[in-house]
């Protein structure tokens, strides 16, 4: 584990936990298993994108009709983020305490910054990728691309491992 929740924050997660919503969420027999497929299918939207731009990063750098594979990314994490927090909401005090969970959190993290960092030096545009590699910059971008596919896949495959944790 990597952090171990304080009193206070067990306090309140456990109130989250027994607070109405929680419980009926947890007891639905619908709404539950259909967010549980909004993010798996948010995830998917989220990498697949992720990996092509990540790949044509580091390998041609040739991004031209990539605008629409940014926009896929973006729609991926617009329903990811929400319905990680909704299936989180089901069970906090267990994932709080979840080694894979933290690991999961720390991943997303990481690939998050490195999307934010990318945007902030004008590198997650096509033409700004294309410029690296004119400039002598390309062993940057390779690294910003081979950090966000080990990070994304980190998150997915801890994803996965939080219920076996």
């Amino acid at each position: 584990m990597l952090v171990t929740p304080s009193p206070a924050v067990v306090a309140l997660l456990t109130a989250v936990e027994e607070s109405p919503f929680a419980q009926w969420f947890r007891a639905t027999a619908i709404e539950y298993p259909l967010v549980y497929t909004l993010h798996i299918i948010a995830v998917a939207l989220l990498f697949g994108p992720i990996a092509i731009w990540d790949w044509r990063m580091l390998r041609s750098g040739d991004m031209a009709g990539m605008a629409v594979v940014r926009r896929t990314a973006a729609l991926g994490v617009a329903l990811a983020l929400p319905s990680g927090v909704l299936l989180f909401l089901a069970k906090p005090v267990d994932y709080a305490f979840n080694a894979a969970f933290q690991w999961k959190l720390l991943a997303v993290t990481v690939a998050l910054c490195n999307v934010v960092l990318a945007h902030a030096a004008g590198g997650a545009k096509p033409e700004s990728v294309a410029g690296a590699r004119s400039t002598g910059r390309s062993g940057v971008v390779r690294a910003a691309a081979a950090l966000s596919l080990v990070a994304w896949l980190a998150a997915i495959v801890l994803g996965r491992w939080i219920a076996f944790a």
